[in-house]
């Protein structure tokens, strides 16, 4: 392009065509300007334009541009627009606009695959590394899932390898809006029509459309798009989620009873007893108990400080905050601290290396999966019994002191969460009416039935009522 502009430039001064300018005190940006600039040419085959051009010199640098006409007022306006936006512009955007044909198609260094989409985003983004493993793994099941590749789950470390490398390398143009709807069908039918099968599905789905979503956050959208390039449609774009059923917590654990038997069941075992202390007196997340220390327990003050320290990362900055301690529960564990031979407040037999990495792994799953256990024995039957503790004290928390009080304590972020999910009202209301049925002739009044067998068998006592 630069030979054509200096090849032409020659000519352009050659004596033929020489004629005297009378631009002389008039800006460049007006039409006047233009009229004594504008001319046809000579082109390289010898012939002369029949429309006009104008060579354009600005900031130490020029070029030709054709005005596409033969009406020379029509150029000298057309010129006098281009030299306005090449001063508001600059010459790249001003050889884009009105020069096109004279630009090589430049092919774009940046990268369209899903790999380089995961390194993109995790450079960028602020979140967590367990966070960001989490959006990772979920986009890679999704991609995956649709390119018939497997979810990844239970696989070798070399078979998982592989399964990345074939992931990583799908284009993003290749996950359209409506590839992504399809597999949304296609893996809530796979749970079939049992309500609960389903209900289980769409959380999962959900979670699963969340979690990818989060790598092309709106915030950090723009920056993406000068790392990778990007498609559009983007995958997500306009994918709705679930709809679902109420997942307000239902409290199937009474407290009182669970703590006599974890007293009476696991004050043999004091790794797994501090855990669930941890889980249900305090309402710990599993990751905050892992790498708790010491160091966060004030007894002068009788409180437990949720902070972020050099081995664990809060969830969020409302993670933080102090919770309060009973006497009879600071004095336990003022026991515990009295005999500790670590840091950290959990101390498995043999824990687990502590690593940097962002994929989550607990230093102390030997305790928690036996305190998982020892749950599912005593009634709690949720994927996540240690989970279901955190949310049967808030429940206690909000019955005792208010809602305000019980979201505090579990330190969300929105109330909203703490309402929607964690409570289930612990004191029982039934209208004052119903006390007025009476019996009556026509009405008989069966005595009280004893709770059915953990078998599922019913007692003498109630077949003989309800014969």
């Amino acid at each position: 392009m630069k030979e054509q502009d200096d090849t032409q430039q020659a000519m352009d001064q050659s004596p033929a065509n020489y004629q005297p300018r009378k631009t002389i005190g008039l800006a460049r940006t007006t039409v006047a300007y233009w009229r004594e600039k504008v001319e046809q040419v000579i082109g390289r085959g010898g012939r002369l334009s029949p429309n006009f051009s104008a060579r354009i010199f600005y900031q130490k640098e020029n070029g030709r541009f054709p005005l596409a006409t033969p009406n020379k007022e029509a150029a000298a306006k057309k010129a006098a627009q281009i030299f306005q936006f090449l001063i508001d512009n600059g010459w790249e955007a001003t050889r884009r606009k009105f020069k096109p044909h004279t630009l090589k198609e430049e092919s774009s260094n940046l990268m369209d695959t899903v790999g380089a989409l995961i390194v993109a985003a995790s450079s960028i983004s602020s979140a967590r590394p367990q966070s960001k493993d989490t959006y990772i793994k979920a986009f890679r099941r999704i991609v995956a899932e649709i390119e018939g590749f497997g979810d990844g789950r239970n696989r070798s470390s070399n078979t998982l390898a592989e399964w990345k490398m074939k992931v990583d390398g799908v284009k993003l143009a290749a996950i359209t809006p409506a590839k992504v709807l399809e597999w949304k069908i296609a893996f809530i039918a796979k749970a079939g029509t049992a309500p609960l099968q389903r209900r289980s599905a769409k959380t999962t789905c959900n979670s699963l459309l969340r979690n990818s979503k989060a790598l092309f956050a709106r915030k950090t959208l723009r920056f993406l798009k000068e790392k990778v390039q990007l498609p559009s449609p983007l995958p997500f774009d306009e994918i709705p989620m679930e709809k679902q059923e109420s997942m307000r917590y239902q409290s199937k654990i009474n407290a009182a009873k669970i703590i006599e038997k974890a007293v009476e069941e696991l004050s043999d075992q004091p790794e797994v007893f501090k855990a669930f202390l941890l889980s249900l007196l305090f309402g710990l997340r599993v990751s905050e108990m892992d790498h708790l220390l010491w160091s966060a327990f004030d007894f002068e003050k009788g409180v437990l400080v949720a902070q972020s320290t050099e081995y664990h990362e809060l969830k969020s900055h409302d993670s933080g905050g102090e919770i309060e301690m009973k006497p009879e529960t600071l004095a336990v564990l003022r026991g515990y601290r009295a005999k500790a031979t670590s840091i950290f407040v959990l101390e498995p037999p043999s824990p687990k290396r502590i690593r940097s990495g962002a994929s989550r792994s607990y230093r102390c799953r030997k305790i928690f999966d036996t305190l998982r256990g020892w749950l599912r024995t005593q009634g709690v039957p949720s994927k996540k019994p240690i989970h279901e503790l955190r949310k049967e004290i808030g429940s206690i928390m909000a019955d005792e002191y208010g809602v305000w009080a019980a979201s505090r304590f579990l330190r969300h972020s929105d109330i909203r969460i703490t309402t929607s999910v964690y409570l289930d009202k612990k004191s029982r209301t039934a209208p004052s009416i119903g006390s007025l049925i009476r019996s009556g002739e026509n009405i008989v009044k069966l005595p009280l039935l004893s709770p059915i067998s953990s078998d599922g068998s019913s007692s003498e006592f109630q077949k003989e009522a309800l014969q």
